[in-house]
């Protein structure tokens, strides 16, 4: 019965990625880092007071160091309060400045996720400070993030850190060795003349 469920859970989820192809992998407002050609993505959803997040997304990032074929696309979903959500704002906005991944790195390295971590880690990475406020009340960038909501919905994602790596659909933390081996995997489901890629992302997703 477990066997049955679990196989049931994968097919659902296997449908959804491929319905839900285009927002998970095209939407502008979603920071893309590694190589952008990359044979196999790695979407991350996080939420700054997500202390797994915290621990886990350095591993990613040591992958991507490791690994030149790695493309990432982070996905900001706050789901753990008021403050959550500023930060999320506060990162898309950093987006706009060129300055997400630093941003992020900064803010997960700080000992809170409020107003004032946000006004000093922009100040730290010389960013506009004004421009970064005025961008976060942006009806566009609160759009961005209810799209991610609606997406993680659509997926049956209620937790962060969750990922999705080529047709694999991860909840919650993992280890290195697990991402090395689910990238093999990923990568071995891949045409050995290459991957075709298109505008909808890597043909294998």
């Amino acid at each position: 019965l477990r066997e049955h469920e679990e196989r049931e859970r994968s097919d659902r989820a296997a449908g959804a990625l491929k319905t839900y192809k285009d927002q998970i992998y095209n939407d502008p407002d979603s920071p893309v880092t590694g190589n952008p050609n990359g044979d196999i993505t790695i979407v991350v959803f996080l939420d700054y007071n997500c202390g797994y997040c915290r621990s886990n997304l350095p591993l990613v990032k040591a992958l991507v160091a490791k690994d030149k074929m790695i493309r990432v696309i982070y996905k900001e979903l706050p789901i753990l309060g008021p403050n959550s959500e500023i930060a999320a704002r506060a990162a898309v906005a950093a987006h706009r400045q060129g300055k997400y991944l630093e941003f992020q790195d900064a803010l997960f390295r700080s000992n809170g996720v409020g107003a004032a971590t946000i006004r000093s880690v922009a100040a730290s990475l010389g960013m506009d400070y004004a421009a970064l406020s005025k961008d976060m009340a942006d009806q566009k960038v609160r759009s961005a993030i209810e799209r991610t909501r609606t997406l993680a919905d659509a997926l049956g994602i209620d937790g962060t850190p969750a990922y999705i790596i080529g047709t694999q659909l991860i909840p919650g933390a993992v280890d290195a060795d697990v991402l090395d081996q689910i990238v093999a995997e990923e990568r071995a489901k891949l045409p050995k003349t290459g991957p075709e890629r298109s505008s909808q992302g890597p043909k294998q997703n």
